[in-house]
Order: structure tokens, then C-alpha cells, then sequence
């Protein structure tokens, strides 16, 4: 288990230099590239489980897996505000939120008994052909975009003034810091959830389950409202309601030790962080679609990055302290990293401008055609 955790954090490096290559070539293509290679990983760890090949090489496929989905992310973040309309950003964000979440739903209710029928190897043959639903689709899209090409740039030159401008941006770095922190604080809930689950309420294994559903339902219910919500809350009132709801009722878990209390809270908390992390990505998108993929990627890298040491420091606490206070501490962390929204933060996203050490030329795009570009 150890591995496959790591597996799934690690590729989170990549995050950190994906957005370079997604804001050189078409949103789109990176996109289909994306998916085109992890159909083959999973028709890979197909094989692996039909040979009962050696345990690491399925580990190593989940690690390749994760680290091209490090591509996938930032592009279609990036893509969204290019096929959709200012005013109905909202509520595509929304909608897209809830159904990722309607899938994870689906996926909890339904993944143990079709392992049991089913078994690994055809799992991932099946997972490996829903990939041609994404490969046959993105070529219908019709998009133009404006790609950014700087003469004698190297990916280092790119990645390093990308990383400075980002930087620049207060709001962008209070951002980063809230995400980093929200994942320290809400990491350890799939260590932490089976072990109340188990020992501060005593019961059995069914209940994870309701719980983890009740926690998908939240996602899919609370990227419904995204659209409504965001025309009454601005970015700073949408991301401190959304943490605080995910920090009550997080702490609430350990505060009434009752499971159907407890699932409700977890549900409600989640509705909070569906709408904490929607405002978030709608705000990211207000900026310069030659800086937008650099952008999504660098933060989604911090802050997956987190994750391990959220999990570690759960651990930790749930060894020396009774589980209730550990759902309070990891409640607690959330709001720690909101206390900067409290105040006023300049709203500088739309204006960041790369400062070029060569010549940049901006040139319009159809995707599917090569990008023109004039030197």
C-alpha cells in the first residue's frame, strides 16, 4: 500500500513542469496525447495481470498513469474558457465537478463487485477501452487558440519565467498556499474515516462505504449549485465559505460521534469543498490563456504534493491523541490556511504578463492545424 501511495503522489513533481508543455502546444492535443497513452498503460497493466507479472510493474504503470494525468488536468482547465462563454463559466465548472464526482459515486458502488466478478485484468481492459469515449470525442471539438512562442526559449527559460510571473500574483501565491494547506488538512480522511469507522463508533465496514458515498454525493450536489452560487459570492467570500463549511463539519465528525450525524456533516462538508475548489478554478481562468496551463498545473503539483504529508501527520496524531481531536486539528488546518482571505487581496490574476528574455510572438491557432509561428 505504501507504494501504491507514492505511485500516486510522486507524479505530482511532474505538475510542477507539465503547464510548460500545455501552454507551448494546443490545449486539445495535449489532451488526446494524454489520453492516447494511458489507454496504453492500462492495456499494459492488463497484460501484467492476465501474466501475473511482478506486483512492481503494475506499480510502476499506476505511477506512468498518474504522471500523464498530470498533462490531462491543466489542459482541459486550460481549454474550458476557450469553448465556453464568461457567464456560463460557472456553471460548466459546476457541472464538470459533479460529474467526476457522479463517477466516483458510481465507481464506490460498483468497483468491489465487479472485481469480484470480473476480476483485475478485465477491469483494466474495460478501463483501457473507456478511454476511446474521450479519444473519439476531442476531435469534434473546434477551437481556436492563441499559442505563445518565444525565439531561442528553452523548457527551462519557459518554466522559470512562467514560475517567476505566477509569483508575482498575490492572490495566485495566497491560492497555492490555501490549496497546499486544504490538502495537509483533508488528506488523512481515508486513514482517518475507517479508523473512527472501526473504533470511535464501532461498527462495521459497511459504513465506510455510506460515508465515502455520502462524500461523493456532496461533490456532485455542490458543483449543481456552483453557477448560482458564484453570482451571489465573490472569489474571497465563495473560497471562505466553501473552507469553513469543510472545517465545521469536518471537526463536527469527531465532535458527535453518531453515524448518521456524521454522514450528514460529511456530506454537507463536502458541498464546501466542491464550491471552494470550483471558485478556485474559475478564478485561475480569469487569467491569460498563455499562462493558464502553467498555472492549473503548478498549484494542482504543490498541492498534491501535500498529500503525503497530510496522511503522515494523521497517522501520527491518531497514535498519541484520541481520533476525536484529530478530526478537530485537521478541521482546524483547513481554516488556517483561509485566514489571508479574510482580508482584501488585489485581484491582479487577469494582468499577469510574462516577462520575455527573448521575442514572443502570439499567433492564433485552429486546433488540429500546426501553430504559425513567426520569428
Amino acid at each position: 500500500m505504501i507504494w501504491v501511495g507514492l505511485a500516486t503522489t510522486i507524479p505530482g513533481l511532474v505538475g510542477l513542469f507539465s503547464g510548460v508543455y500545455v501552454d507551448r502546444f494546443p490545449k486539445r492535443m495535449v489532451m488526446l496525447l494524454s489520453d492516447l497513452i494511458r489507454m496504453l498503460l492500462m492495456l499494459l497493466l492488463a497484460v501484467f495481470g492476465f501474466l501475473h507479472l511482478s506486483v512492481a510493474l503494475t506499480i510502476a504503470g499506476v505511477f506512468f498513469l498518474e504522471a500523464v494525468g498530470m498533462f490531462f488536468m491543466p489542459a482541459s482547465r486550460a481549454l474550458l474558457p476557450l469553448i465556453v462563454k464568461p457567464e456560463e463559466q460557472p456553471a460548466a465548472v459546476g457541472f464538470d465537478q459533479s460529474s467526476n464526482a457522479m463517477v466516483s459515486l458510481v465507481s464506490q458502488a460498483v468497483g468491489g463487485v465487479l472485481y469480484v466478478w470480473l476480476g483485475g485484468p478485465i477491469l483494466f481492459l474495460l478501463n483501457a477501452i473507456s478511454f476511446l469515449s474521450s479519444i473519439f470525442t476531442l476531435p469534434m471539438i473546434r477551437v481556436e487558440e492563441k499559442i505563445e512562442k518565444r525565439a531561442h526559449a528553452s523548457f527551462f527559460s519557459d518554466w522559470k519565467a512562467g514560475l517567476q510571473t505566477m509569483y508575482q500574483s498575490s492572490l495566485f501565491f495566497w491560492i497555492s498556499i490555501s490549496a497546499m494547506i486544504f490538502n495537509i488538512g483533508t488528506a488523512g480522511l481515508s486513514i482517518l474515516l475507517p479508523m473512527w469507522i472501526k473504533t470511535g463508533l464501532h461498527l462495521n465496514a459497511s459504513w465506510l462505504g455510506v460515508m465515502m458515498g455520502a462524500i461523493a454525493l456532496g461533490d456532485v450536489v455542490g458543483g449543481l449549485f456552483i453557477g448560482a452560487l458564484t453570482k451571489i459570492f465573490s472569489f474571497q467570500q465563495g473560497i471562505l465559505l466553501g473552507g469553513f463549511t469543510i472545517s465545521i463539519f469536518f471537526a463536527g465528525v469527531g465532535i458527535v460521534p453518531n453515524p448518521y450525524a456524521d454522514t450528514v456533516f460529511l456530506f454537507i462538508g463536502s458541498m464546501g469543498g466542491a464550491l471552494m475548489m470550483s471558485v478556485t478554478a474559475l478564478k485561475l481562468m480569469s487569467a491569460p490563456g498563455t499562462l493558464r496551463g502553467r498555472l492549473f498545473a503548478t498549484m494542482n503539483g504543490f498541492a498534491r504534493l501535500m498529500t503525503p504529508l497530510g496522511m503522515v501527520l494523521v497517522g501520527v496524531l491518531s497514535m498519541y491523541m484520541d481520533l476525536r481531536w484529530v478530526f478537530v486539528i485537521c478541521g482546524a488546518l483547513v481554516v488556517m490556511g483561509l485566514l489571508r482571505m479574510i482580508f482584501p487581496i488585489r485581484d491582479d490574476m487577469a494582468n499577469l504578463q510574462i516577462k520575455a528574455d527573448s521575442e514572443a510572438v502570439i499567433t492564433e491557432s485552429s486546433i488540429g492545424e500546426e501553430p504559425v509561428v513567426e520569428s
